[in-house]
């Protein structure tokens, strides 16, 4: 599930153009050791700037008790070159599952994303410059549905802010158009 909720995330953020599920092996040599060994990521991601990310996904216990951050660090060093520009951990304590669920929310909408409606939301958010509830952004049109889609597609495209991530859009509404 961890993964998953990872996968989410890097799906709906527009940075990401390219997400490789569970590459090819990287081996590795522990010092000490004479076998090298192999260990696989759980992501290969390559973002709009042409970066290479290995990411280790995994529940923070695990961590300490896999040795992975040392597995990481092993890799990054002897055979990350030609593979990624960089390669971390992540775990539970940086997916939180309300991330999961407003990201799971943006890549449905983006599957129906409509160029007219998303203008039409857009000109509405321009409107205000405080903060305003998601909610009453999808009141202000006559079919709620479509708002919301539009509204998360702005969110997707940066030009719409979600004023804390870290909670569900129902649960923490507030957005705000970003002006640059």
């Amino acid at each position: 599930m961890l993964e998953f909720r990872f996968a989410l995330m890097l799906m709906a953020d527009p940075e990401v153009v390219c997400i490789e599920d569970q590459p090819k092996a990287r081996k590795y040599l522990v010092p000490g050791e004479s076998k090298r060994r192999k260990h696989t990521f759980d992501f290969l991601v390559t973002y709009r700037s042409g970066k290479k990310i290995a990411f280790a996904v995994k529940p923070a216990e695990q961590v300490e008790e896999e040795g992975i951050e040392l597995i990481v660090d092993l890799i990054t060093v002897q055979s990350l070159a030609g593979f990624a520009d960089e390669a971390f951990v992540v775990t539970d304590e940086l997916i939180l599952p309300e991330m999961a669920e407003n990201a799971e929310d943006i890549v449905e909408a983006r599957k129906s994303r409509n160029a007219a409606d998303c203008r039409a939301v857009l000109e509405f958010m321009q409107q205000h410059f405080e903060p305003i509830s998601m909610h009453d952004v999808c009141n202000a049109f006559q079919d709620r549905g479509w708002a919301r889609c539009a509204l998360l597609n702005l969110i997707y495209d940066g030009l719409v802010e979600h004023l804390d991530p870290t909670q569900t859009f129902d649960e923490a509404p507030l957005v705000r158009t970003v002006f640059n």
